[in-house]
């Protein structure tokens, strides 16, 4: 039974219009709004539209993002799923020149037939390189991208031998190969821009070849927002995220498709105002459970009930814990945020196993659940702890000094200071680290 529990707490997305699925639960002020307005943009849109969504990693966004292809789907649009991760490192730089190739390959991938694999980016993009006489040359030789990996002809060699360059694997994995076409497309970015838009344009007018009744192509980008590196490398990954958005905006668009993005939430801070895309920028914030002056309202009631239903849909709360105001606990020190609920819930069930507690656990287990989950958020240096300090002496409202920008996308990420919306966005330092920081 607690296996099976364990299991049900998965912080995996959901897909709402997956058949059988029944977990999903629409949380207020959680992104439901802002997906709804996506999808609305596009189906009243004249012209093909590129919107970006923003939010915390384990916000539900991907999640909501699932909605909207079920809601685009159902409307007759062909939808594309991208996950950036499949085709880039996270933890490396991201360039204008890499983005584009790994979107031509997702397209590619996902809109062209399995017999048709070979009319791929991967065969575009080395024909691109061969008019373009550009060499890729990977441990001291030179060969051809091979969408097969296998040997193609060296340079100055002869036939019959050379090396085959897998172009997705290489892309994802290899520092050296990404770093050498960058350096070769340095100046043909526009013409690398030109070739991805034309093969995109191929691919939606065989959709429509295909799909007669088709109502177009939407492409949705997501994870952008994940991308982190070391700590030494960290401030250029995110910085390299913002230039994509911020300096290369206009080869973020196509006139055949529409486009949605997932963008980090603290781009507001580098460049607030409009940026040059259809639209603000869209947030899914965590759900609140108190205000930012720490009371409950009609809305943070709202919230707690859906997320109690959201508990009550995967595990039986009340066979875990004795009672409901333990449950309460637990959402309160989540701050709403879904993936830490179920983090602490899963806790808790571990601690009632290897304990061999009687179920249902009382207020001590659900402590030191609590306890063992906030451990983690004592670990901090010095400098993110007085961070943390002064967003917690704030109020809610926050204006972070352009050299903390980057300090503040770094906890976000790691869900210790949560961004909530109340008509206007406001931020709080998680409870679970105000407990570590015994603010």
């Amino acid at each position: 039974m607690l296996r099976s529990w364990i299991k049900q707490l998965t912080t995996d997305p959901l897909d709402p219009y997956a058949e059988g699925e029944t977990r999903y639960v629409r949380l207020e002020h959680s992104g439901q709004d802002e997906v709804d307005t996506l999808h609305s943009t596009i189906s009243l849109a004249y012209r093909t539209t590129t919107q970006l969504l923003s939010g915390p990693a384990g916000s539900g966004k991907t999640t909501e993002l699932n909605r909207l292809r079920g809601l685009l789907t159902g409307d007759g649009y062909t939808v594309v799923m991208m996950e950036v991760s499949d085709y880039v490192s996270q933890s490396s730089e991201i360039d204008i020149t890499d983005f584009l190739i790994a979107l031509g390959l997702a397209c590619g991938e996902q809109l062209l037939p399995a017999q048709q694999q070979e009319r791929g980016f991967t065969a575009r993009f080395r024909d691109f390189l061969r008019r373009a006489r550009v060499v890729i040359d990977i441990a001291g030789v030179t060969g051809e991208i091979s969408a097969e990996g296998i040997g193609v002809e060296i340079y100055g060699v002869g036939p019959g031998v050379g090396v085959g360059i897998d172009l997705k694997k290489e892309l994802k994995s290899s520092e050296p190969f990404v770093a050498q076409l960058r350096r070769k497309l340095a100046f043909q970015v526009g013409e690398l821009y030109a070739e991805v838009a034309s093969f995109l344009q191929e691919l939606v007018r065989h959709n429509k070849e295909t799909r007669p009744d088709s109502a177009g192509v939407v492409v949705i980008v997501d994870s952008l927002e994940k991308m982190h590196g070391t700590v030494a490398n960290d401030d250029r990954v995110q910085a390299s995220v913002e230039s994509l958005f911020v300096h290369h905006s206009s080869k973020l668009r196509f006139s055949s498709h529409h486009m949605v993005y997932t963008v980090p939430a603290y781009l507001a801070f580098i460049d607030p105002g409009m940026l040059p895309f259809d639209g603000p920028v869209r947030s899914v914030p965590i759900p609140q459970v108190a205000t930012a002056a720490g009371t409950e309202d009609d809305k943070t009631q709202a919230t707690v009930a859906a997320l109690k239903e959201a508990v009550d849909r995967r595990i039986p709360a009340a066979g875990l814990m004795a009672e409901e105001a333990l449950l309460d606990r637990v959402i309160s020190a989540s701050g709403g945020h879904l993936r830490d609920l179920f983090q602490l819930l899963q806790e808790l069930i571990t601690l009632a196993y290897s304990r061999r507690l009687e179920l249902p656990v009382g207020p001590d287990a659900v402590d030191e659940a609590l306890a063992r989950v906030g451990h983690g958020f004592a670990s901090i240096t010095r400098e993110d702890a007085d961070f943390l300090r002064w967003i917690a002496g704030r109020g809610g409202a926050i204006e972070p000094p352009a050299a903390q920008v980057h300090r503040l996308a770094r906890l976000m990420n790691t869900h210790m200071v949560l961004g909530h919306l109340n008509n206007n966005s406001w931020y709080e330092v998680h409870p679970l680290a105000r407990r570590a920081l015994n603010l």
